[in-house]
């Protein structure tokens, strides 16, 4: 199944500009039942832990999925897209690099 790349995440107005013909393909068994969307991933404050994210990896975004605790997500700000670990704690749900130095 092809996905669009629809931009990239990181910090910046930019994002929201689509990236123009660029695509990845999934098996159809995993993309049945999902609305997916790529982005390509600029930064490196998601390059730690177990499962790291480093500058230019590309990401699969299942638009239908809330996020979990821990999980890696791309959140919608007001001035465009990042990508973080989605945190639930006490206060809410928070945003946060898993790089220790961002």
């Amino acid at each position: 199944v092809c996905v669009k790349v629809a931009g990239w995440v990181g910090a910046g107005p930019e994002q929201e500009v689509l990236m123009g013909e660029d695509e990845v393909f999934v098996p159809s068994s995993f993309a049945r039942g999902k609305d997916l969307v790529a982005f390509e991933v600029h930064g490196d404050s998601m390059a730690a832990g177990p499962h790291p994210i480093h500058h230019l990896d590309i990401v699969i975004v299942n638009r239908n999925d809330k996020g979990y605790d821990g999980a890696a997500v791309v959140a919608r700000l007001e001035d465009g897209y990042v990508c973080k670990l989605l945190k639930n704690d006490k206060f809410g749900r928070h945003l946060y690099s898993a790089n220790a130095f961002y």
